[in-house]
């Protein structure tokens, strides 16, 4: 006589990597700014916190759709998670959807400038050296706007790329050494990197000498973009960037022969330095 053995499904619950998340939540009062900035107005059961909680969770390791998220809570301690009272079913894609409206309502790049203020008040972050630069997002298929005019972002039609059958949106960050972000910026399809470069280091200059925790001297890096002679003198602060190939006096150097080349610090890297006077900036 044979035994039949009918696997039973398991009841043990697992929390994944998202207590560690709510955790830092907890230790830095995001749950009490997102709350304060972002106030539940409708009459879903969990605050836009935890949504946004969940949204951060959801991203390091997938990208599920809205409509998804109750399944993706289903073997996980919800009330563990998000606190006592969270159910799986309350973070529906409507609950979803409301505090993705929240946000755009309050600004995506207003909210993130607001967290990165709020954290660097609690928080050592090395603002010695920040990065620069911008990327492009391209997409693909029809827009219907009615006819409307967009009044918010602007993702239009863009040679960069060589890709003028596309249309791109662009983001402008800001990176300490570590590679973690300080400053975020959505842009227009068609904005240009010799303007949007320099006003995102300008207005984050502006952000760190008004703020008491603020270090002193933090050095900005940036791509040849950056360097025209308009940008270098209106720039207050310091900075490090690229000559573009282009500029008489870069091709005047490369094209020099025999030049005392030293073994730099980097391995592989020899170097030989010229003074310059571009746009009248030394």
């Amino acid at each position: 006589m044979k035994q039949i053995i009918q696997p039973e499904q398991s009841t043990q619950l697992s929390f994944r990597h998202y207590p560690v998340l709510c955790a830092f939540f907890r230790e830095y009062e995001l749950f009490q700014l997102f709350d304060s900035l972002l106030p539940k107005k409708r009459h879903h059961e969990v605050s836009h916190a935890q949504c946004i909680l969940l949204f951060v969770c959801d991203c390091l390791t997938a990208r599920t759709p809205l409509y998804r998220y109750t399944d993706l809570l289903a073997n996980l301690d919800v009330e563990m998670i998000f606190g006592p009272g969270a159910r799986a079913e309350q973070f529906n894609e409507y609950t979803m959807g409301e505090t993705l409206d929240a946000i755009a309502g309050f600004g995506e790049d207003r909210l993130f400038a607001r967290v990165l203020e709020h954290l660097r008040q609690r928080m050592e972050l090395d603002m010695s050296h920040l990065h620069a630069d911008t990327t492009n997002f391209s997409v693909a298929g029809e827009y219907d706007d009615g006819g409307v005019e967009p009044t918010g972002l602007h993702i239009t039609f863009h040679a960069k790329d060589k890709r003028t059958d596309l249309k791109r949106w662009a983001l402008l960050m800001i990176t300490n050494a570590m590679g973690i972000p300080v400053a975020m910026r959505s842009l227009d399809g068609n904005s240009s990197d010799k303007k949007t470069i320099i006003e995102g280091m300008q207005a984050l200059k502006e952000v760190l000498e008004s703020e008491e925790t603020a270090a002193p001297g933090s050095l900005f890096i940036a791509d040849s973009s950056f360097y025209t002679k308009d940008n270098i003198s209106s720039f207050g602060g310091t900075w490090i960037s690229h000559a573009p190939e282009k500029l008489k006096e870069v091709q005047r150097c490369l094209a020099m022969e025999g030049l005392p080349f030293v073994d730099s610090a980097s391995k592989g890297y020899r170097v030989h330095g010229f003074d310059s006077c571009y746009g009248g900036i030394p």
